[in-house]
Parts: C-alpha cells; sequence; structure tokens
C-alpha cells in the first residue's frame, strides 16, 4: 500500500478526520508505512548475516576488523 493511501485511509475514520497523519496513526496504533518499510529491512539484513538466507553475505557487507564489539561479532 503506498503511503498515499494509508493516509487516505486513516482519514475515512470517523473522529479522525481532521487530525495530523502522525495522530491518526498514534490513535489507531499503526506505523507508517516507512517504518515498517526499515524495520523489514533490517530484519532481511540480520537473517543474511546470520546465514539464514541463502546469499553470500560477503557480496553485501563488510565485517568491521574491530575486535572491540563487547562479545558479539556482528556488530
Amino acid at each position: 500500500m503506498p503511503p498515499e493511501m494509508q493516509k487516505k485511509a486513516t482519514k475515512l475514520i470517523y473522529g479522525l478526520e481532521k487530525k495530523s497523519y502522525e495522530q491518526r496513526l498514534e490513535a489507531l496504533g499503526l506505523y507508517s508505512l516507512h517504518r515498517w518499510k526499515l524495520r523489514g529491512n533490517f530484519v532481511e539484513t540480520s537473517k543474511i548475516l546470520t546465514g539464514k538466507e541463502n546469499i553470500d553475505s560477503s557480496l553485501l557487507f563488510q565485517k568491521a576488523s574491530t575486535t572491540d564489539l563487547r562479545g558479539h561479532s556482528l556488530k
């Protein structure tokens, strides 16, 4: 759904017509589509780095050469 459709759809709800987009999302307990896309990107990145996707992560990412990662090799 394009962001414009989400904006229009939230305006159709009685009582929210005159509120800002952000206020409508908050009232409905929704996230913006931009935030959902970012979350999806983070999830997919995590899957690639942990080997859950059949993609060679070295083609997309360069791991840090530092050892100061507080015990986590993927930071």
